[in-house]
């Protein structure tokens, strides 16, 4: 299984350690494993590029965070992207990020979006798509001089054996990988 983290330039693979997560879950107390505590997932993951991914404002579209799985893996864990979320983690930032700044959002005022929300305290989310199984957000095709690191958050849930009997049950999952994002300065 593995998570794919995509711009229009690059893409970028995370490899989730199943073998290994699967003994974790039946014979570790890893947590509860529900959407509000889920349980976290870096530990079982490998970023095989090993590297930070970059993202350029005026060259690069949009972003999508992509969960794949084989037909075996479909079948037996029946994997599920939930949400998204994007929280502002660069250091010498003097105020809260604009988002609208990076991403194309609706104007709040005129009405909810069905699948970007940003929250009181300053995070952004992006609900799955309908299968699932992707988190897209496009970006603006230009943005004031900035550029930020991202923490973003994905949310997902498989359907696994937690006991010895066999008794499965759907755990939640959160993977926090970063992002740099800059904009086009020439």
């Amino acid at each position: 299984m593995k998570i794919k983290i995509g711009t229009d330039k690059s893409s970028l693979y995370l490899d989730i350690l199943l073998a290994y997560l699967v003994r974790a879950i039946k014979h570790m107390d890893l947590g509860e494993g529900t959407l509000l505590y889920p349980i976290p997932l870096d530990k079982f993951v490998v970023n095989n590029a090993d590297d930070i991914p970059e993202i350029t404002i005026g060259i690069d579209k949009h972003i999508e965070m992509t969960l794949e799985s084989s037909k075996n893996e479909e079948k037996h864990y029946s994997p599920k992207l939930h949400y998204c979320k994007g929280s502002d983690l660069t250091k010498a930032s003097e105020q809260s990020i604009n988002w609208s700044n990076i991403f194309h959002i609706s104007d709040m005022g005129s009405g909810p979006d069905a699948k970007i929300t940003i929250s009181p305290d300053g995070f952004l989310y992006v609900k799955s798509d309908d299968t699932n199984k992707n988190c897209t957000i496009d970006l603006r095709s230009e943005a004031p001089p900035l550029e930020r690191y991202i923490g973003y958050s994905a949310v997902l849930s498989l359907n696994m054996e937690t006991t010895k009997d066999g008794h499965k049950k759907r755990l939640y999952f959160i993977l926090d990988p970063l992002m740099k994002v800059s904009s086009n300065q020439g």
